[in-house]
């Protein structure tokens, strides 16, 4: 396969780019109306529109549109990965739990990404309380998602030995959900006592949102240039034999983000596969891994 065919991280990137780019549609709209208010607004003191606001006095569409396009995208993306992951692309997920994290992950995308497309249909100013109701549905189970891909993370942080890109990404979504759920509670506490700092703060939690797509795309960009069945996927008994022929196929040593925990040895590293012929790698399904130990 053509290495520009396996460039899966620009997936997420355009989802984030579809919506910084309503963000800043919406934002000129209304420049070009004076940033006024709107009649129909309950707070009249209010200076400072929230993003529905703006949709809902005649450019729902742009906000469906871009809502609906970011959303499966985003969606597009987790499947990517997990699929990614399943047939060798990235490196598998050999744990059940981790597994059932993805899953889920993908699961509460969909539910809080259909909230966002049902708050961009039912405007702010006709649907207001449906509108708010879907809006914390959209809230609630995008962060649920993120949690269940940090979850997952953490299972794949346990299955190698070179996982530092893993770790990155897994700490990148970390700080990624506290500074957003900051953000929301301040949003959310500043409702009743406010008028234009809740709407400061749901621009500034608006933007910060593709950021999670760009972490995405980090955790997607080490499939450029592999092809399925790159990393070998094991199983409670790991495929010791067809691991080696596929070693000796390639005349070198197992390579660092294929090397399995499970193989208890005395060495720090094997520098060819006569080692492990030779016994000196002791394989063992009873034993846990404590480690590789320098002699």
């Amino acid at each position: 396969m053509k290495d520009y065919m396996t460039h899966f991280w620009l997936v997420p990137v355009f989802s984030g780019i579809i919506w910084w780019c309503m963000l800043i549609v919406m934002l000129s709209l209304w420049s070009n109306e004076g940033f006024q208010t709107y009649t129909w607004m309950e707070k009249s003191e209010q200076k400072i529109l929230y993003l529905s606001d703006i949709a809902a006095e005649g450019h729902g569409a742009i906000f469906i549109g871009c809502a609906a396009s970011q959303g499966a995208l985003f969606v597009l993306s987790l499947v990517t990965e997990t699929y990614l992951r399943n047939v060798g692309w990235l490196r598998p997920n050999h744990r059940t739990y981790g597994q059932v994290c993805s899953g889920l992950a993908i699961f509460f995308a969909v539910v809080g990404q259909l909230g966002i497309l049902f708050v961009s249909i039912f405007n702010t100013r006709e649907y207001h309380h449906a509108h708010i109701s879907l809006l914390v549905v959209f809230i609630v189970f995008v962060g649920i998602s993120a949690i269940c891909s940090c979850a997952e993370y953490m299972a794949l942080d346990k299955d190698y030995v070179h996982k530092r890109h893993m770790i990155w990404g897994f700490w990148l979504k970390v700080v990624w959900f506290v500074i957003e759920l900051v953000m929301v509670i301040v949003f959310g506490s500043t409702q009743k006592n406010h008028v234009n700092v809740p709407a400061v703060f749901e621009w500034i939690i608006c933007f910060l949102y593709p950021f999670y797509h760009l972490i995405l795309a980090w955790d997607l960009w080490p499939a450029i240039g592999k092809r399925k069945g790159h990393y070998p996927k094991y199983n409670d008994g790991y495929p010791v034999e067809e691991m080696l022929t596929r070693w000796e196929s390639q005349s070198q040593a197992p390579p660092d983000d294929e090397y399995p925990l499970n193989w208890r040895t005395s060495l720090a590293k094997p520098t060819s596969t006569e080692g492990i012929k030779n016994d000196v790698y002791e394989y063992s399904d009873a034993l846990p891994y404590d480690g590789y130990r320098n002699t």
